[in-house]
């Protein structure tokens, strides 16, 4: 952060702070018990968006007017259109943190107009001229550092020829501190947006001379007609034989396809009108902040990511590339006597002794969700009937999870392996003796396949298992017995 974002960032963590204490008090006070672990979808909002931009001391940002002391929704705060809200977010299902409010309720208690009003002229007056350069006073790359280090790297990422090929853009933000300010980033930075306008029946492309050799950006944020949404994707997908006959004509005049972003480079979408949307050639995914799973940000790379999705493109360039914008502290921040009340309230989840930010918070939650996920899914696999088949075929993939697989190895009878009743299962396996028995394997060849005997007993036993017994404890998987018939020693099979 630099010191005038920190300057902003600090007080509104101040604000949330003491509004998380009072709300604290409130749910403990409450007598219904579920309460107590609701999570209110506005948590840290304003920081979460001071993460990513702060406006210059001369212009206010915006904010939404709310009688009482009612706290302010996510759809509110990103003023977001009452006709869209109920449907705005594709992924929210995923985490109950992310509760729904009505939004009938909301809109009677905001006056939605006049903050549309506020927040227009909050970018208009962002977005002015330099008298002396002539460049974005705010929003040219030489001085957005100041406001948003963050937005400075997504235009380097952007720019930087080494990442040749298209680009989807994510941020949970739809207008001041997401697309909406990015949008006036990528113009005051050498980029145009592309546009179609539909006259009549017919559709055309609209293109200022300036504009023609920029890269392009396009929109998909859920304010777009279907029909306009479809289009603009076909267009970048490249397949142009489902886009109208006369904006084809104009597109072929740039390029034979956007399969590297001769038409159409960088592809902006918010949580809002982007479900189920497939993508072809996307070889970047800028995805702007964290946020409180990675669900979500899966989802996101699943849209570029895609079977087939990049056949078009030569072998070396079917990747998909990554990028996560988490904003943090500088050193002198972190360790700044004068930010002691940080020091001491905003600390790691993780190690419980470095400062962090709203962005890293997020994020560090999301990993802790993932962590338990996956040890989970572990415990499922260890667990299924048929682990000790896919943990060798995982063995070999790149994703190698050394998977310890759960069975009950040699068996001498037919009981059961447990009760209906866990009281008499328990009682039953308690007093059972285990012995560690140590012997090492000679390796032996049978048609070409490996195999590990134990010379006390004579049994032969898959090789992989073996090997992965002697590093992880993983159950041995018996083959058989090796016997001598007619002069000759044979794989006896179970």
């Amino acid at each position: 952060m630099t010191p005038h974002q920190f300057g902003i960032y600090e007080k509104i963590r101040k604000d949330e702070a003491d509004r998380e204490a009072k709300n604290k008090k409130k749910r403990l006070a409450a007598k219904d018990p579920e309460e107590l672990y609701k999570i209110s979808s506005t948590y840290r909002i304003f920081s979460r968006a001071a993460c990513n931009f702060t406006f210059p001391s001369s212009i206010e940002r915006p904010v939404p007017n709310v009688k009482g002391d009612k706290e302010i929704s996510e759809n509110v705060f990103d003023a977001v259109p009452l006709s869209e809200r109920k449907n705005v977010d594709v992924y929210a299902s995923v985490d109950d943190e992310e509760n729904k409010e009505d939004a009938d309720e909301e809109i009677s208690q905001v006056d939605e107009s006049r903050y549309e009003d506020r927040i227009k002229k909050a970018l208009e007056d962002v977005s002015v001229m330099d008298d002396e350069t002539k460049r974005s006073k705010y929003l040219d790359k030489s001085v957005l550092k100041t406001y948003s280090p963050k937005f400075v790297k997504v235009l380097e990422n952007l720019m930087d020829e080494s990442n040749k090929g298209l680009h989807l853009l994510y941020s949970h933000f739809r207008t001041i501190e997401g697309i909406g300010i990015l949008k006036l980033i990528f113009e005051a930075n050498g980029f145009a947006e592309f546009k179609i306008k539909k006259t009549g029946s017919a559709w055309e492309l609209i293109e200022l001379e300036a504009d023609a050799n920029k890269p392009k950006f396009v929109l998909y944020t859920g304010t777009e007609t279907p029909e306009e949404k479809e289009i603009v994707r076909n267009v970048y997908n490249g397949a142009w034989e489902f886009v109208p006959v006369e904006i084809v004509g104009k597109l072929q005049e740039k390029a034979e396809n956007n399969n590297l972003g001769e038409v159409i480079k960088i592809f902006m979408i918010t949580s809002s009108g982007a479900e189920g949307i497939n993508l072809k050639n996307t070889r970047f995914v800028h995805v702007i902040e964290p946020y409180w799973h990675m669900v979500r940000i899966d989802q996101v790379v699943g849209r570029a990511r895609r079977i087939c999705s990049h056949q078009d493109l030569p072998e070396d360039m079917r990747t998909v590339k990554v990028f996560l914008y988490i904003t943090s502290l500088s050193e002198q921040q972190k360790n700044d006597e004068k930010n002691i009340e940080l020091r001491i309230r905003d600390l790691s989840r993780i190690d419980g002794k470095t400062p962090v930010t709203t962005d890293e918070t997020l994020y560090e939650i999301a990993s802790i969700k993932q962590k338990t996920n996956n040890q989970i899914l572990k415990a499922v696999k260890e667990t299924s009937i048929d682990c000790q088949l896919y943990s060798n075929i995982s063995k070999k993939s790149k994703d190698n999870e050394n998977l310890v697989c759960f069975g009950f190895g040699k068996i001498e009878s037919n009981q059961f392996a447990s009760y209906p009743s866990f009281e008499n299962d328990r009682s039953t396996k308690e007093g059972l003796d285990v012995r560690a028995i140590k012997w090492e394997a000679r390796e032996i060849k049978e048609d070409g396949v490996k195999y590990a005997l134990n010379e006390q007993t004579m049994e032969v036993y898959d090789f992989e298992s073996y090997q992965r017994a002697k590093e992880f404890g993983a159950e041995l998987v018996l083959v058989g017995k090796l016997v001598k018939e007619k002069g000759k020693y044979v794989i006896k099979r179970e």
